[in-house]
Formats: C-alpha cells, sequence, structure tokens
C-alpha cells in the first residue's frame, strides 16, 4: 500500500460467539464500517446504553411453591433463570438431581430439539410442575473506525447480537403456557453482562399482562 492510499477495512466473515438452540455456531458477514457509524465508540464521545425489546406472553403462571426445572446450555443464562424464578418464590430442581436421573435413565441428550421428549420424561420423574427452556443465540462481528487518517490508524473492536428466549412447558399437558423474548436493539460489546439483563427481561414480558406492560416494564397494579 503506498503512503498516499488511506487505509481501509476489509469485508470478513467470522464465527458467531453464542451456540443456538441446535448447537451450531451462527455466522455473519459485516463490511466496511464509515467513521460516522462508529463515532459514538471512539474516546471522548458519549455512548447510549443499548436499548431492549421484550416480547412475550403467558396463559397462566405458575403457582406458588411450583416446582420447576430451567434447562439450557448457556450457563450465565440458566443462573439468571433460576434466580429469577427464586425470587418469583418458585422452587427450582438442582441441576445434581437431574444429572442423577439422567444417569439412572440412562438418558444422553444430543442437544438439539430432540432432547425435548427427553427432558419432558426427566421432568416427569423429578416431579416438576413446568420445565422451562432458555434458550441464548446471537453473533458477533468486528466493527472498525479510522482514528487517524494520515496515520494511517485504525480502532478495531468485537460487537455482539445477543437474544434470550423463554418457554416453560406445563408437564401435565405438555403444553407452552409461557413464553418471552428479549434483545438488544443495537450490537453490544459485553455479552456476558447483557445475558443476565436479557434473561430477567424476557422471564419479566413472559410474566407481566399485556395491558401492564409499558416502556420497557410491568407497571404496577
Amino acid at each position: 500500500m503506498g503512503h498516499n492510499e488511506t487505509p481501509a477495512l476489509e469485508a470478513m466473515n467470522i464465527n458467531g460467539k453464542f451456540r443456538t438452540a441446535t448447537g451450531n455456531w451462527g455466522m455473519v458477514a459485516l463490511g466496511i464500517l464509515s467513521i460516522s457509524g462508529f463515532a459514538g465508540c471512539l474516546p471522548g464521545s458519549s455512548v447510549t446504553p443499548p436499548s431492549i425489546t421484550a416480547d412475550g406472553f403467558h396463559a397462566s403462571l405458575p403457582a406458588p411453591r411450583a416446582k420447576v426445572i430451567i434447562w439450557g446450555v448457556n450457563p450465565g443464562a440458566v443462573s439468571a433463570a433460576m434466580t429469577w424464578g427464586q425470587q418469583k418464590g418458585l422452587v427450582i430442581v438442582e441441576r445434581a438431581r437431574l444429572d442423577q436421573i439422567l444417569q439412572e435413565q440412562a438418558i444422553r441428550l444430543t442437544h438439539t430439539s430432540d432432547d425435548e421428549a427427553q427432558l419432558l420424561r426427566v421432568g416427569h420423574i423429578a416431579g416438576a410442575d413446568l420445565l422451562m427452556f432458555v434458550e441464548v443465540s446471537g453473533s458477533s462481528g468486528q466493527q472498525g473506525s479510522f482514528v487517524g487518517v494520515t496515520a494511517g490508524l485504525s480502532s478495531v473492536r468485537m460487537l455482539h447480537q445477543v437474544r434470550v428466549s423463554v418457554r416453560a412447558v406445563n408437564l401435565e399437558t405438555a403444553e407452552v403456557v409461557l413464553a418471552g423474548t428479549a434483545t438488544h436493539a443495537d450490537a453490544i460489546s459485553s455479552p456476558e453482562e447483557a445475558i443476565t439483563t436479557l434473561t430477567a427481561r424476557a422471564l419479566e414480558r413472559a410474566w407481566c399482562d399485556k395491558d401492564r406492560w409499558t416502556d420497557g416494564s410491568c407497571r404496577e397494579r
């Protein structure tokens, strides 16, 4: 590259960071980004916290002290859902108990949608009322911007799109009784922290009556 040429960022394909519900890794292609699109990330600029979009419903809510199994492959999301459920007065079945049942019944999970029937069976054996699935999906990509055109310097960082989905199945009827999703409207740089927040928001939206959900939160009665 000559001295008078302006450096550029080339489009690239990179592996997504988050495992989907089927266990596959997502892919995303990000191209050249302009200086104006990156200006909010430069030193000295103000950064507005990303907004969260949530949606959900419930046909019925768990009774007090209902026994619930929470299942997912992302430890942060599962932990956040367990904490949220305990705060709501639910009884969470410990993972050690689930592992014991899986071993006793010689059940091998494949981390695909085929596992659901097996997990429903485990739920019945554990005496649970609900089986709640917590899924994290998303993708990762690089974003860059020129810091000094004359010096040929550039700044590149990883950005992530994150989505958390929750779904609870009544083990007696095998019906989905509540579901919720939450995602950041814009790409973010700290996915681990976002997962905890998104999990709680997805559950809050699923729990909240439609007419009480206002401005991204559940209004008190």
